[in-house]
């Protein structure tokens, strides 16, 4: 998803990737007048967490000058979705396993 505004004299926009491990592929986006952006995951089927277990989802939001075409945000998200996911527990996320 990408949106783009002019800002006075020039375009500022951003645009947000969703990680193809995420699951639920790919999920509706809901986008305000207030700004707020998010996917919803319940769009294309039901899911659940399990008690005492974690689910994790990467997203990634690019901020860019100017606009950005179909094909340099195409080569942005495919950067995004090569790199292997890195597990980081916080001492909060291991307390709830």
């Amino acid at each position: 998803m990408s949106w783009t505004k002019p800002v006075g004299a020039e375009a500022f926009g951003i645009a947000v990737f969703d990680h193809p491990g995420n699951g639920n592929r790919p999920p509706g986006w809901r986008a305000d007048e207030q700004g707020l952006i998010n996917a919803n995951l319940s769009a294309l089927a039901d899911w659940s967490i399990a008690a005492k277990q974690v689910r994790r989802f990467r997203y990634r939001l690019l901020v860019y000058r100017g606009t950005a075409t179909r094909e340099s945000l195409a080569k942005r998200f495919e950067q995004f979705a090569a790199k292997p996911r890195r597990l980081l527990r916080s001492k909060a996320a291991a307390a709830l396993i």
